[in-house]
């Protein structure tokens, strides 16, 4: 039934907004199915429920795990300042890398701004101008720190895709190896994602969605304007299993899945999020969320705690202006499809 529910979902997408194409993704136990409507690109055939997309902030799941592995193998503590591995970096405009814990930055309450808020950098993402310039994760901290901190370390959540770009670049000072790399050994290879990763340049590669923003091909982006913030492309497939197993316990130990669980606490009351993302009381038991979004892609996997049941959606439209259909829908689908599963 679910599945059913699903594939209206995506054909009021598709006939209704007129996007090009959707896909989704239901998982109960071992048991997949997949539902594809409309076109992966504007004039050509059906859309393939096994192409590749860009995942975008699905990527800060990624960086996560590869930094609360660190955390159980004793090398780096989330309690840890930012200054500790990254001297310097965050040390103007009233920001005190000192004052910073790892743990702030995971969870969005380091007051960091988000470098995409930056007007002047939102305009060149919105326009995908110049795909083949190569972004250095410092340049994009320092268009943050250029406006004072949203307010004082760990008091008010403010979600900034800064924060993941301090965190891939702890994960490398600590390692001695890129964050690539870290991710293909730690959780890629181990997991089998035969098409997930960080793209080379600004091509997705074979078999992939073609994403538009507002009619126009944007497949062609550039990856190092989101950094470890949301640069990675996956599938369907890969993003369920990935979630899956950061759920099940095959990725992180009992200490530090807690730790993923563990929620920002607003005034002493717990918040829904988080490290790197939501947590849902379903009616059919706790649940884990996420969305993705960057031009041309929005995204969303929800899995329940036992890493049981999935739901992982994509479609091939996303503008950054206002809220789409598929914010609004793809996460009232989730509401009606999860505990149907």
């Amino acid at each position: 039934m679910a599945a059913e529910v699903l594939r209206g979902v995506l054909q009021e997408g598709v006939g209704v907004v007129g996007y090009p194409g959707a896909i989704g993704l239901v998982r109960k136990g071992d048991e997949v199915r997949r539902v594809g409507v409309g076109v992966g690109e504007i004039g050509g055939g059906g859309v393939d429920t096994g192409a590749r997309f860009r995942i975008g902030s699905i990527t800060k799941m990624f960086v996560v795990t590869v930094l609360l592995q660190l955390v159980g193998e004793g090398r780096v503590s989330l309690e840890d300042s930012v200054q500790r591995w990254l001297p310097g970096v965050l040390e103007r405009n009233g920001y005190a890398g000192e004052r910073i814990s790892l743990r702030q930055v995971l969870e969005d309450s380091s007051g960091v701004r988000d470098y995409l808020r930056d007007l002047g950098f939102s305009a060149m993402n919105a326009a995908d101008m110049d795909p083949y310039r190569v972004w250095k994760p410092r340049e994009l901290v320092d268009i943050a720190t250029a406006t004072p901190p949203y307010a004082a370390p760990g008091a008010e959540l403010h979600y900034s895709n800064t924060n993941f770009v301090l965190a891939g670049m702890v994960i490398e000072a600590v390692t001695g190896q890129s964050v690539e790399s870290e991710v293909r050994r730690r959780i890629v290879e181990p997991l089998g994602l035969r098409h997930t990763g960080f793209p080379q340049g600004p091509e997705i590669g074979r078999e992939w969605l073609h994403g538009y923003f507002l009619a126009r091909d944007v497949s062609v982006s550039n990856p190092t304007m989101y950094s470890w913030a949301g640069a990675m492309v996956s599938t369907l497939d890969d993003v369920a299993e990935f979630a899956r197993a950061q759920q099940d316990g095959r990725l992180l130990a009992p200490a530090q899945l807690a730790q993923l669980r563990t929620t920002f606490k607003d005034d002493g009351v717990d918040s829904t999020f988080a490290l790197a993302a939501y947590r849902w009381d379903s009616e059919c038991g706790p649940a884990w969320l996420r969305t993705g979004a960057v031009p041309g892609y929005y995204s969303l996997v929800v899995t329940s705690e036992s890493g049981d049941r999935q739901i992982v959606l994509a479609s091939n439209e996303y503008h950054l202006i206002e809220r789409t259909w598929a914010t609004e829908r793809f996460g009232t689908a989730v509401g009606r499809m999860f505990c149907m599963i």
